[in-house]
């Protein structure tokens, strides 16, 4: 019985968490062609940080009943989710073009922040409050890139002439901001949810955080990109996947770690190493300047082997 009642829960979740990706992206780019922002700058930006809203919600509300585990286990999991699950889908749906900017700054800047900050918390064996706020610093100079973009009007790859949208800019905020909302409240039916599922599994806190928790928190992410790809517009995914994961560890983890400095477990060893190891490897498919459908596939059957490895060690 309680195990229906979360099944009707999850699936109600995800009807919602579509909606809420549908109204978010609709306004978004309704406001990116009203104000001339191209959508690889807004899914880096906008978009990449409301799609992070489960994220950080779980992980604070993690730390803060004492689920330690569950936060970094989200946190890096989410990263891994963001770059093998999401843009593998949408690489198997669609060939991506991948800019210079993002081939040799956003990517690159990416790896660097993965392998350094997620390394440094396993060599002390926490997330320090200094280590908090370096990953505060690397967000601040993230954002001064962006305003840089902005400011400059620097083309990512991409045309800056789009259409301006039918709708006015307050129906298409309205938009982004009620679906920013939906997509808040959906994810956390869904990861309670799938919380109370996996425990009764007797999955352990760091998997479930690096696997379940982390899949459902990723959601956002793989619905934003559908939803981007029916609209042509595969450089906001892409955009969202790497926004994604910069907020996560910069923002998110940096934040939660200057409030209340964090513990990491030794166990999350082979997890930071793939977090890597997904980032490098997005990068390599990126260098012919284009992420194929093939790419998608190993993408794919790497987070499969991934997510079935860590539950058979669990």
């Amino acid at each position: 019985m309680i195990a229906l009642i979360q099944i009707i829960l999850i699936s109600m979740g995800l009807f919602l968490l579509i909606t809420g990706a549908r109204w978010l992206i609709d306004g978004a780019i309704g406001l990116a062609e009203r104000f001339g922002i191209p959508p690889l700058l807004l899914g880096l930006s906008f978009v990449a940080f409301g799609s992070s809203m489960p994220e950080a919600t779980v992980s604070v509300m993690s730390v803060w009943k004492g689920n330690v585990d569950i936060a970094i286990g989200d946190l890096i999991g989410s990263s891994t989710a963001n770059i093998l699950l999401v843009l593998g889908i949408s690489a198997l749906l669609r060939t991506c073009a991948v800019s210079k900017k993002t081939l040799y700054i956003e990517i690159p800047y990416m790896i660097l922040v993965t392998a350094f900050f997620l390394g440094m918390g396993l060599q002390f064996g926490r997330i320090s409050r200094g280590l908090g706020i370096g990953c505060l610093i690397g967000f601040l100079l993230y954002f001064c890139y962006l305003l840089y973009l902005v400011n400059h009007k620097q083309d990512p790859g991409i045309s800056w002439e789009l259409n301006a949208s039918d709708h006015s800019v307050l129906w298409d905020s309205i938009r982004a901001i009620v679906g920013l909302g939906i997509i808040f409240f959906s994810s956390d039916c869904i990861v309670d949810s799938s919380m109370v599922m996996a425990k009764s599994m007797g999955v352990t806190n760091s998997v479930l955080g690096v696997t379940f928790v982390a899949l459902m928190t990723s959601t956002p992410e793989l619905f934003a990109t559908a939803i981007a790809l029916r609209k042509n517009h595969m450089e906001l995914a892409l955009g969202t996947v790497i926004g994604s994961n910069l907020f996560n560890l910069l923002w998110i983890m940096g934040s939660i770690a200057v409030v209340k400095p964090i513990a990491m477990a030794e166990n999350f060893r082979i997890d930071v190493t793939v977090a890597v190891g997904a980032s490098v490897l997005l990068w390599l498919l990126s260098i012919r300047k284009k992420i194929f459908q093939k790419s998608g596939v190993i993408l794919l059957a790497l987070y499969v082997a991934y997510v079935m490895f860590r539950l058979t060690m669990n």
